[in-house]
């Protein structure tokens, strides 16, 4: 693995830059002895520029972009769908607003819910995503729990999941199977904060009646070790495999190194990491600390 020539200039400036995003709080999670602790990790010359590539890799949506993408989906993307699909037209955004946090708001036409865990608990970060969505643009008797889906009334057409991130697309598929909900006669429309282009095209070729609209779509760049990422001199699978050999000397033990599906993503949200990324920026030991939370 060869670095270029002014390696240690990058290294320094890319910490700067994230010391400074910390400062004016876009990084509103992230604290700088938390960073300083990360840092100390890396040891060698090399690990420190393999710091730098993550840390300028690193896409990291704080509270505020949360409300943001929550706008985004709330007056933006469900007016238009809903209206498209012919489930609900919207008079205007004040009166859809208005409709959505009344008591009355069971007789819309819609549901909200989120992803259920194979495991029977609803996904961490995606209940996450839910909760903070319903505090801020609809009434809780619009929610519906993954059990009761096949329970709503006859008069409601389409059913609205929200999700943090789709990865692989897997999660979203064994859900579907789960709990059967093709045999829903309902319009079944997922709004991810989020969506990896691999994931996209898993979902639309298995389930081509679903319609997904995400706030946020990640293409092939998004990837740490993708072919687009400059800052490894075109040396992809170089640093890929110096990345792995990093997890190993410092006792990184999970088979998600490179994160599920190996999507290698460094995408997290100020609340929440998605399993989709690198376990360098999440996993906790003895040997080793963690810039955000799982």
């Amino acid at each position: 693995m060869i670095l270029p020539n002014n390696s240690d200039e990058i290294f320094e400036r890319v910490i700067h830059k994230s010391m400074i995003l910390i400062k004016l709080k876009y990084w509103d999670d992230i604290e700088k002895t938390q960073l300083n602790k990360w840092l100390n990790n890396f040891k060698t010359p090399e690990e420190k520029y393999l710091a730098a590539i993550i840390l300028s890799k690193l896409m990291y949506r704080s509270k505020e972009s949360i409300r943001a993408f929550g706008s985004h989906l709330f007056h933006i993307i469900l007016p238009q769908l809903l209206e498209e699909i012919g489930i609900y037209k919207i008079k205007s955004l004040d009166d859809w607003e208005k409709e959505l946090k009344m008591e009355n708001s069971r007789s819309l036409p819609i549901r909200f819910s989120t992803i259920e865990g194979v495991d029977n608990q609803p996904g961490k970060s995606g209940s996450a995503v839910f909760r903070q969505i319903r505090k801020k643009y609809f009434n809780k008797s619009l929610g519906v729990n993954c059990l009761n889906l096949h329970e709503t009334p006859a008069h409601v057409k389409a059913i609205i999941f929200f999700d943090d991130i789709i990865g692989t697309g897997e999660q979203f598929c064994e859900f579907l199977e789960k709990y059967n909900i093709k045999q829903l006669d309902k319009k079944i429309i997922f709004c991810p904060f989020a969506a990896q282009e691999v994931g996209l095209k898993k979902i639309k070729a298995e389930y081509p009646d679903i319609i997904i609209s995400p706030v946020e779509i990640l293409d092939e760049s998004s990837g740490l070790f993708s072919q687009h990422n400059k800052m490894l001199n075109q040396e992809h699978d170089e640093f890929k495999e110096f990345y792995l050999k990093t997890c190993q000397k410092y006792n990184i033990k999970t088979p998600m190194k490179l994160g599920h599906g190996e999507l290698a993503l460094t995408y997290c949200f100020n609340d929440s990491s998605p399993n989709n990324n690198i376990a360098a920026l999440w996993y906790q030991s003895e040997s080793w600390n963690s810039l955000i939370q799982r």
